[in-house]
C-alpha cells in the first residue's frame, strides 16, 4: 500500500515510522521533529527523499555525517549540539548552515584544519558555545578565525608570520597559548603587536629577524627578546633610540646581524 496524500508527521503520530517508507514519491510530507530521538531521526534520514520539510529539528553527535546532511537538507531553523563531533560532521554543519537557526550551534566544538566551510559554521555558532581550535597546519583559515574571534575560546598549535596583518595577529595571539611566530619581514606595528602578546608565545617561539627602530619601545624589545629562539636575529636602526632601548639592544648583541645596527 502506498500513501499518496499530504500529511504531517510528529512524535505523537503512532506508526509513522512504518508509514513513511511506504509513502509515494508524489506525496507531500512535513515533519515536526520536536521530541524525536535519534532512532526516529534515523528513520527520517533513511527516507529523506519522501520528506518535504522538517521543523523543530534538534541534532547531536548521535547522527552520522550522512544523516546530518540528509536531515539538514530538508530542515529550517535546526538546533545542533555539536559536542563530540569530528571534522567531517562539523563540515556538514557548515555546508548546511542555511538550515540552522541563528546561534543554533551549541556545545563544545573542536576545530582543526580539516573543518571546511568554517566561516559558515562559526556564523551559526552561539557565543555561549565553547570553541577550541587546534590550528596546526592552518593557513587561510586563520583569517576566518580572526574575523570570528569573539566566538573562539582557545587556540593551540598556532603558527603566525608576516602573512597575517596586525589585527589578525592581535586577535589570534589573544586566544592562543604556546604560539610560534616568525617575525621576518614584520614592520614595527606588527612587532609591537607580537610583543604585547608575548605571554601567548611559547618559550623560544619567536624566529626570524626582528627589524627594530625607535618605534619599538624598550619594554616591547625585552618582550620580543625574551621569547626568541636560538637562531632568531636582530637588526636595529638606532637613530633617535633612547638609552633604555640601546641598553636592550646591547643586551642581545650576540643576536645582532653583521652590520645589524
Amino acid at each position: 500500500m502506498l500513501f499518496r496524500s499530504t500529511y504531517a508527521i510528529s512524535s505523537s503520530l503512532t506508526g509513522w515510522q512504518d508509514m513513511l517508507p511506504k509513502t509515494a514519491a508524489g506525496a507531500t510530507v512535513s515533519v515536526s521533529a520536536g521530541g524525536m530521538g535519534h532512532a526516529d531521526r534515523a528513520v527520517l534520514a533513511t527516507n529523506i527523499a519522501r520528506v518535504d520539510s522538517i521543523s523543530g529539528l534538534s541534532l547531536a553527535n548521535d547522527e552520522s555525517a550522512s544523516e546530518l546532511s540528509a536531515l539538514l537538507g530538508k530542515a529550517s531553523n535546526a538546533a545542533v549540539l555539536a559536542t563530540g563531533m569530528d571534522p567531517a560532521k562539523l563540515s556538514v554543519l557548515g555546508a548546511n548552515a542555511g538550515s540552522i537557526a541563528n546561534d543554533g550551534i551549541t556545545g563544545t566544538l573542536a576545530i582543526t584544519k580539516d573543518v571546511t566551510a568554517l566561516a559558515a559554521l562559526l556564523g551559526k555558532t552561539a557565543t555561549a558555545a565553547t570553541v577550541n581550535v587546534d590550528a596546526a597546519g592552518m593557513s587561510t583559515q586563520l583569517a576566518v578565525l580572526s574575523l570570528a574571534i569573539g566566538k573562539v575560546d582557545a587556540i593551540s598549535n598556532l603558527s603566525v608570520s608576516n602573512a597575517q596583518d596586525g589585527t589578525q595577529l592581535g586577535n589570534l595571539l589573544g586566544k592562543a597559548s604556546g604560539a610560534v611566530v616568525n617575525v621576518g619581514g614584520m614592520d614595527v606595528a606588527k612587532l609591537n603587536v607580537v610583543a604585547g602578546a608575548a605571554s601567548s608565545i611559547g618559550s623560544g617561539g619567536i624566529s626570524g629577524r626582528a627589524d627594530l627602530t625607535v618605534d619599538v619601545g624598550a619594554a616591547n624589545m625585552a618582550a620580543l627578546f625574551g621569547k626568541m629562539a636560538a637562531g632568531a636575529t636582530v637588526r636595529a636602526v638606532a637613530t633617535d633610540m633612547e638609552l633604555a632601548q640601546l641598553v636592550a639592544v646591547a643586551g642581545v648583541s650576540l643576536r645582532i646581524d653583521t652590520d645589524g645596527v
